[in-house]
């Protein structure tokens, strides 16, 4: 009734407006799946330091491949795996 009122302001028993009914819908998404797989993978463990390659880091083999094959499938890249002690990391460097 008084309009907006910010968080810190409302008290216990101050009454607030809600929605009655909220459709949602299915939102479209412009990525495919293999460019959301790969982005995923890469904000969850990729890094990039200057004048390196891209490279990725897992303990799950499967992930590394899935990767790899993602980089190959959207540009091209040939991912070169390095074994660590316990887990691999996959350098992506763009094609020449």
């Amino acid at each position: 009734m008084d309009g907006w009122e910010a968080l810190e302001n409302l008290q216990v028993g101050d009454r607030i407006a809600m929605p009655r009914k909220i459709n949602i819908s299915m939102p479209s998404n412009p990525l495919s799946k293999t460019e959301l797989t790969l982005l995923a993978h890469l904000i969850g463990d990729g890094c990039i330091l200057p004048k390196s390659p891209y490279h990725y880091t897992s303990a799950d083999k499967a992930n590394i491949e899935v990767v790899n094959a993602s980089a190959k499938e959207l540009f091209g890249i040939e991912g070169r795996i390095v074994p660590q002690e316990n887990w691999w990391h996959t350098y992506l460097s763009l094609p020449d």
